[in-house]
């Protein structure tokens, strides 16, 4: 059984024949012990497949995980100090509520959800204490960058589920999760 059957039958308590897992690591780890992680990963293709093989630090790693800054396709600076670490945003494009009025929404065809597509997105667009002046204040500009948001994520949901006709959709954020699990059922 491969591990999308394996999901979708714990998804539904189906009864999996054993228990679907992932595990991740930061680059970091690839990068100052390589020989040890790739040894490591060999041992336990159950959870890693064949990546001790075919992985490769610089193509393996996205372009926030390296050292120095980034810009992304909306605008945000992402500085990082540790190769292989996350970088952060720290520098906000939409300053304003009324550079929200003329943020364009990207164009990217990709198909891909990154982490915090909503919610942190908002924050990077803004930065913290606009985003919750925001919040707190619901002007009608905080609407609107919410549905540019949205749109661009929904643009994002429609071609992956066009690139991926399989079962399932992972959307990866942890938001509310900081103090133990979040569980839920799939109906």
């Amino acid at each position: 059984m491969d591990r999308t059957e394996l999901l979708v039958k714990a998804m539904t308590y189906g009864k999996p024949e054993t228990i679907p897992v992932g595990v991740g690591m930061l680059p970091a780890l690839w990068k100052k012990y390589p020989k040890e992680i790739r040894e490591i990963v060999s041992r336990f293709p159950q959870f890693f497949g064949d990546l001790a093989e075919k992985y490769n630090y610089d193509t393996y790693t996205s372009a926030t995980y390296h050292e120095g800054k980034h810009i992304d396709e909306w605008g945000c600076v992402w500085s990082n100090i540790q190769e292989g670490m996350e970088s952060i945003v720290t520098e906000h494009p939409v300053k304003t509520r009324e550079d929200i009025l003329t943020l364009k929404i990207p164009d990217n065809d990709s198909g891909r959800m990154y982490h915090g597509f909503m919610y942190l997105r908002i924050l990077d667009l803004r930065g913290f204490e606009e985003a919750m002046l925001d919040f707190a204040e619901e002007p009608p500009e905080l609407q609107i960058l919410l549905d540019k948001v949205l749109s661009y994520n929904l643009i994002q949901v429609d071609i992956a589920i066009g690139k991926n006709s399989g079962p399932i959709q992972n959307f990866g954020d942890d938001l509310g999760m900081q103090k133990g699990l979040a569980i839920g059922r799939v109906k």
